[in-house]
């Protein structure tokens, strides 16, 4: 699984999430408007009872669903159970399809229910292929139950529940593909737009996409990570002297000795000009001070040729829970700006 399939499911989960909380409350609402016009109509002995407490109940699983969709922790639970309501409202529905005996406008609200699943529910693909399903079998055994009785058996409306059936999970997996299609295309072109030319690193502006991810990833999941901010000492002078040539190959060097010393999981940013940005995730600051001098070392023994010994400074911090992402910015800056004035080829940490 490559990184951008990787990013197109936290983005649909994220998406899907708020699908999920509006489309279930719309549902709680309108299952609650119906209520209350059959709450009027029972009053008058047109409907039964048992179909006011039917909706009233369904109106109820469903405000439960939106508020439990609403809330990170919690939203699975809210998957399994948008899997479970539809087939257990199927079942409620056959029982109270005994003392109505209103066979189209039960297979109605099942044709609008299995439409529902495949096409607005939130549900993945196969999450709502199997809640279909399950439907779809049940409405059957009701009928058949319903013709074992009655000796009449609604053909036409069965016929046309499974072709509800069928172009809906048709409709459902080509909307399906189309957005994961659409999805990972999106992020390609945003990858290639957030790419350092010269030395191939995401750029500055990838970079405000990862620090907000990874602040909030760390607020979800409780764990720590660090930035370091790393700056070429006496570049500018370094350029002047030897030219764009020299400057590009330092560069490259430079980035290359910096991945080197990093963790396969940390990130690494060209910032500015002369300055990098490293991500180091879920360490305390004693492993990223350990990071950094790694990397001041090995720049202290490399050696650049005609410019002899190149040196760097560094800040560093870790993340707080009050951070955002021009906090936590700032105080790194702030870090690297001591380490400078520090005579440089130094580490500080804030």
């Amino acid at each position: 699984m490559n990184d951008d399939t990787i990013e197109c499911d936290e983005w649909i989960i994220d998406s899907r999430q708020k699908q999920v909380g509006v489309v279930t409350f719309f549902m709680a609402l309108a299952y609650g408007l119906y209520a209350v016009l059959n709450m009027f109509l029972a009053s008058k002995g047109v409907v039964q009872p048992s179909n006011l407490q039917y909706l009233l109940f369904s109106a109820t699983l469903f405000l439960i669903l939106s508020f439990l969709s609403y809330r990170h922790a919690t939203y699975i639970f809210s998957l399994y159970g948008l899997m479970i309501v539809p087939a257990l409202l199927a079942i409620i529905s056959m029982v109270v399809l005994r003392e109505v005996e209103n066979i189209p406008f039960y297979l109605s609200e099942m044709d609008i229910l299995i439409v529902w699943i495949f096409i607005a529910s939130g549900l993945r693909f196969r999450q709502a292929l199997i809640s279909a399903s399950i439907v779809l079998m049940i409405t059957f055994y009701s009928m058949l139950i319903y013709h074992s009785q009655t000796l009449q058996l609604p053909l036409p409306h069965l016929l046309l529940l499974v072709v509800f059936f069928i172009f809906s999970l048709l409709g459902a997996s080509f909307v399906e593909k189309l957005s994961v299609e659409l999805c990972e295309k999106t992020f390609e072109l945003q990858e290639v737009s957030m790419t350092d030319e010269l030395t191939e690193l995401p750029s500055r502006a990838k970079f405000d996409f990862i620090i907000k991810s990874e602040l909030e990833r760390s607020r979800r999941y409780k764990y720590r990570f660090g930035l370091m901010m790393i700056e070429i000492d006496d570049f500018k002078l370094i350029c002047n002297k030897f030219g764009k040539e020299v400057r590009d190959d330092l560069l490259l060097v430079v980035s290359s000795m910096i991945t080197e010393q990093v963790r396969s999981t940390d990130m690494e940013i060209r910032w500015s000009e002369y300055e990098f940005v490293v991500v180091c995730l879920e360490l305390d600051v004693v492993q990223l001070r350990k990071i950094a001098n790694s990397i001041l070392q090995s720049m202290r023994d490399y050696d650049f040729g005609r410019l002899g010994h190149v040196s760097l400074s560094i800040g560093a911090t870790i993340n707080k829970v009050s951070d955002n992402d021009t906090s936590i910015v700032n105080r790194v800056k702030q870090a690297l700006f001591k380490a400078k004035h520090n005579t440089g080829n130094s580490v500080e940490t804030l």
